[in-house]
C-alpha cells in the first residue's frame, strides 16, 4: 500500500486539532481537511451567520455536499474549511459537571477527562471574565448567570479569533511535521492489511489508524458513500429554541463588568443561564447582545442578502432594544435520517408547546418583568450541536463506535461528537474535543482508541 501513514486524520475541526494534541511524536501523520469549494453551495442557502462571517474574512463559505431536508428550503451542509464551523461562531468552552454526559466510554475516570480539558485548554487562549470556570451569581430565580467562556485564540496567537481553531491545527500539523491534503475524503476503502480513504482528487491514501473527525454530517454522508447495504443513517442536533426578549438585560449582569476579549471581533455572545438539577444543567440558555453583531448578519436574516461595503459596520445603538436568547433543554433534540439518493426525512422535532422546562423559563422571566416578545424553533440541521450518529441496515440499527468496529475492527475510530450518544443541555465542544483527545492517546499507546 502506497502512501502508508501511522495515522490519517480526516477532518480539520476541534476534534481534528484535539486529537493532533493527543498524537505522540514521531509517527506519521496525513491530515485530510477537505478545505475545498464545492461549487454547488449557492450563495443564498448559506446561514446569514456564516455567510457574513466568510465574507468579512474575504473567502467563499467553508461548506460542502449540500444535504436537502425534506419540508425545508434550505439544506444543510458539511463543513469544508480548515477551523470547521469553529470559523463562524464563537466556541464556549465548558467542562461538564460529573453528573453530565461526559464521555466514560473514553476515560476511566471523571479525573482523566477534566485532565484531558486541561490540555485543550493550555493551548487555547479563553475569555475567562469571570474565572476560570465561569464563577456565577444568583441570575432569575434558581437560574445561574455568567458570562460565557469563549475560545478567543490560541496559545501562540491569542488574538485569532474565531480563526482560532485554523490556527492551531495549522501549528499542530507543523509540530508534527504531518503531510497536509486539501481534499475530500470520498469514502473509505478496505485494502489487503488496512484501511484507506479514497479522495476526490482521485488519490486514495492508507494508514494503520484512521481517526474520523468529520462532523457528523461529514461522517454520516461518507457512511453511505463507504458501505452500499446502509439504507440509510441517522444523527442527532441539540438545537435551540430562540426567543426574543425585552428587559432581560437587568437582570443577568454578573460580579464584574464583561471586558472586551482580546480578540480583534468581539462577540456578541455576552451572557448565559443555567438550571441545575442534581448537579446537571436542565436548561442552559445564551444571551446576546447584537450591538456587538456584524450590520450585515442582521441584514442577510432579514433580506436575504449582505452589502460588502458595511462588511466593518455594527448594528447601530438601538439594536439592544431586543435580547434573543438561545434556550437548550433535554427536549430539543432533532433527529434527521439522511436517505441514499433522497432528501433527508426529519424523525423527530421539538415542539416549544411540549417543553416544561421552557415554560418554567418563561414564566421566571415574565415574573421578572421580562417581555418575551416571540418564540421560534430552529430548522432542522441548523443548530450545528451534531451527535449521535447511527447506521441503519437490514441488520438493524447500530450506533457508529459499533458500526466501525463491525466493519472496520480497529483501524478506524471517530474521534468527534458523531459518537458521542448523548449530550448535555451546555455547550459539548469542550468535552467533544477531551472525547478526541483521549482516543488519539490510546492510539498512540497501541491501544484501539475506542
Amino acid at each position: 500500500m502506497a502512501d502508508l501513514f501511522d495515522v490519517l486524520v480526516l477532518g480539520a475541526g476541534p476534534a481534528a486539532a484535539a486529537a493532533l494534541i493527543g498524537l505522540g511524536r514521531g509517527r506519521r501523520i496525513g491530515v485530510v481537511t477537505g478545505a475545498v469549494s464545492d461549487a454547488r453551495v449557492h450563495r443564498a442557502d448559506v446561514h446569514p451567520k456564516i455567510r457574513t462571517e466568510a465574507e468579512a474574512q474575504g473567502e467563499a463559505p467553508g461548506l460542502a455536499d449540500p444535504i436537502a431536508i425534506a419540508g425545508e428550503k434550505r439544506p444543510a451542509f458539511a463543513t469544508a474549511a480548515t477551523g470547521g464551523l469553529g470559523n463562524y461562531w464563537g466556541q464556549q468552552f465548558v467542562r461538564y459537571a460529573e453528573a453530565e454526559p461526559w464521555p466514560r466510554e473514553a476515560f476511566a475516570r471523571y479525573q482523566d477527562y477534566q485532565d484531558a480539558c486541561a490540555r485543550i485548554e493550555a493551548a487555547c487562549r479563553l475569555d475567562e471574565a469571570n474565572g476560570p470556570h465561569g464563577a456565577r451569581e444568583a441570575g432569575i430565580s434558581d437560574y445561574l448567570a455568567a458570562s460565557p467562556r469563549l475560545l478567543v485564540g490560541t496559545k501562540e496567537d491569542p488574538r485569532a479569533g474565531l480563526l482560532a481553531i485554523r490556527a492551531l491545527i495549522t501549528r499542530l500539523v507543523a509540530a508534527h511535521g504531518a503531510t497536509l491534503i486539501t481534499a475530500r475524503a470520498e469514502a473509505l476503502v478496505a485494502a489487503e492489511g488496512g484501511w484507506g480513504a479514497r479522495l476526490s482528487d482521485g488519490s486514495t491514501v492508507f494508514a494503520r489508524h484512521i481517526l474520523l473527525a468529520t462532523g457528523a454530517l461529514g461522517t454520516a454522508g461518507l457512511l453511505l458513500r463507504s458501505f452500499p447495504d446502509l439504507r440509510a443513517v441517522r444523527l442527532r442536533d441539540h438545537a435551540p429554541w430562540m426567543l426574543y426578549t425585552r428587559g432581560i438585560g437587568r437582570h443577568i449582569r454578573t460580579v464584574r463588568p464583561r471586558p472586551a476579549p482580546p480578540s480583534p471581533t468581539r462577540h456578541f455572545n455576552v451572557q448565559s443561564l443555567q438550571r441545575d438539577v442534581d448537579g446537571a444543567a436542565v436548561l442552559f440558555a445564551t444571551a446576546y447582545n447584537l450591538r456587538y453583531a456584524r450590520l450585515n448578519l442582521v441584514l442577510a436574516t432579514l433580506l436575504g442578502r449582505s452589502f460588502p461595503a458595511l462588511a466593518s459596520w455594527r448594528m447601530p445603538w438601538p439594536a439592544d432594544w431586543i435580547t434573543p436568547v438561545q434556550v437548550w433543554t433535554a427536549a430539543t433534540v432533532t433527529t434527521v435520517e439522511l436517505r441514499r439518493d433522497q432528501p433527508a426525512a426529519v424523525l423527530h422535532l421539538p415542539d416549544p408547546a411540549q417543553d416544561g422546562e421552557l415554560a418554567r423559563f418563561i414564566a421566571a422571566l415574565r415574573a421578572r418583568r421580562v417581555r418575551v416578545l416571540k418564540t421560534s424553533a430552529t430548522p432542522p440541521l441548523q443548530g450545528f450541536h451534531y451527535h449521535g450518529v447511527e447506521s441503519a441496515a437490514a441488520g438493524g440499527v447500530q450506533t457508529l463506535a459499533h458500526h466501525l468496529a463491525d466493519r472496520c475492527g480497529d483501524a478506524v475510530c471517530c474521534v468527534d461528537a458523531s459518537v458521542l450518544a448523548r449530550i448535555g443541555c451546555r455547550p459539548p465542544t469542550e468535552t467533544a474535543m477531551a472525547g478526541a483527545l483521549r482516543r488519539a492517546a490510546a492510539i498512540s499507546r497501541g491501544g484501539s482508541g475506542g
